[in-house]
């Protein structure tokens, strides 16, 4: 361990002789190129390098390391394929949970989205094509057209707001 250190403390002063090299030559470039003289003011500080590696520890003083614990599994698989195994079973109870519709929109019922409860519609019954009203020609014509066309079930007032819905677009659906 001893000579471990010597071999670091003569590591760490030929490092600095050669920065001192480096420094001396860069001077001398500047010094001569710029025409300029370059005044330097040299002070040598010693330092005991076996001093202050002494002083120097690898970890702070107030460094606490925490305990390292390895999982061990009993069939021997490999600990990233049974976390890789866990990520799988939770993205396909999600994916199962979105398929069954388990509580995604919370309370609310297909029921409460309606704008008219208790529509029923016949078993045969097809919508007919109209021309959709987009709010820009007459109101009454278009009225007039859509009554013609489901004459057969104006008994039926909820059947006829329902249809009537589907028969409008742009800002005249909104």
């Amino acid at each position: 361990m001893d000579e471990q250190s010597n071999d670091q403390v003569q590591a760490v002063r030929q490092d600095v002789e050669g920065l001192k090299d480096q420094l001396t030559k860069i001077l001398e470039l500047l010094s001569t190129g710029r025409g300029k003289s370059v005044v330097w003011i040299s002070s040598q500080v010693e330092v005991d390098l076996n001093h202050v590696l002494e002083d120097m520890t690898a970890y702070p003083q107030d460094h606490v390391s925490d305990p390292i614990s390895t999982p061990i599994t009993n069939s021997g698989k490999k600990i990233s394929e049974e976390q890789g195994s866990k990520k799988r079973l939770e993205f396909l109870e999600e994916r199962l949970c979105a398929i069954e519709g388990a509580d995604m929109y919370g309370s609310i019922n297909a029921t409460q989205l309606c704008l008219i409860s208790d529509v029923v519609i016949p078993p045969k019954f097809k919508t007919p094509d109209f021309e959709k009203y987009n709010g820009t020609t007459c109101t009454k014509i278009h009225l007039v057209m859509y009554c013609r066309k489901l004459s057969a079930y104006t008994h039926d007032d909820k059947l006829l707001i329902h249809c009537f819905l589907d028969n409008l677009v742009g800002h005249a659906s909104r």
